[in-house]
């Protein structure tokens, strides 16, 4: 993706103090890119490069952060929108306020974050946006009703857009990590004597939890010259426990 009159590519990664999105940051910028983390809470414990502090479910602060970062530091070639939420709870117990709350983070901050940057990327005839998903989105996950319903709405939007600026050379793709392995200590943490964890790593045919880095790896492959004709895509990086879905 890099252009004879590009100085340096430019990344946007959301979500910049979880595991994943500092995962994303040190690939992307292992790849070359001026990655630019974003955070609300929580910042970036172990990411030294730089960063920007905005809320995703406020359209004005998303407009102004993407703003902000493409005056610093150039137009931005590559987001990874990464924040999000979880909340684990029965259906029958999430109250709406809670379950608006997790789709506001998580899907509708993915859509105003994609609606900033794609202006620009629509001018300049080039551009990768990568949602990060999960495969609760296409795979019954109890506890998490709120949190499925938006990582499956993630893909809809996805092809939706991909239709809509694939012809200005615009890719807009969906990575879906599985149980992670930081996933399956918090989850023995909170129900120790559930048998979740264990059994989902039991049905994954690597035999083995996700790492970030592996998150990290096929967000970098989507950002990539070489994935220039992937689009509208759900890629999964959940060592198989899904095959055949999403």
């Amino acid at each position: 993706m890099r252009g004879a009159d590009d100085a340096q590519r430019v990344a946007l990664v959301t979500g910049a103090g979880s595991g994943i999105g500092e995962a994303c940051l040190a690939r992307l910028e292992a790849d070359g890119y001026l990655a630019v983390g974003a955070w609300r809470s929580t910042p970036p414990a172990t990411w030294s490069g730089p960063t920007v502090r905005f809320d995703v479910t406020d359209g004005e602060a998303v407009a102004s952060g993407v703003a902000e970062v493409e005056e610093r530091h150039g137009p931005i070639h590559v987001l990874v929108s990464n924040a999000g939420q979880a909340h684990l709870d029965l259906a029958l117990r999430v109250t709406p306020e809670r379950f608006a709350e997790i789709v506001e983070t998580n899907l509708v901050g993915s859509f105003l974050l994609a609606k900033a940057v794609l202006g620009p990327m629509v001018a300049r005839r080039r551009g990768r946006v990568i949602l990060v998903g999960s495969v609760a989105g296409h795979w019954g996950v109890p506890g998490v009703s709120s949190y499925a319903a938006a990582k499956a709405g993630l893909l809809g939007m996805a092809r939706s857009m991909a239709r809509e600026v694939g012809p200005r050379s615009i890719t807009v793709n969906v990575v879906a990590p599985g149980m992670l392995d930081d996933a399956v200590a918090r989850l023995d943490a909170l129900r120790p004597r559930s048998p979740v964890p264990q059994h989902w790593v039991e049905a994954t045919p690597v035999g083995r939890p996700g790492t970030v880095e592996d998150v990290a790896a096929a967000v970098s492959f989507l950002a990539s010259d070489g994935a220039g004709s992937i689009t509208g895509a759900v890629l999964p990086v959940d060592g198989g426990f899904a095959l055949g879905h999403g």
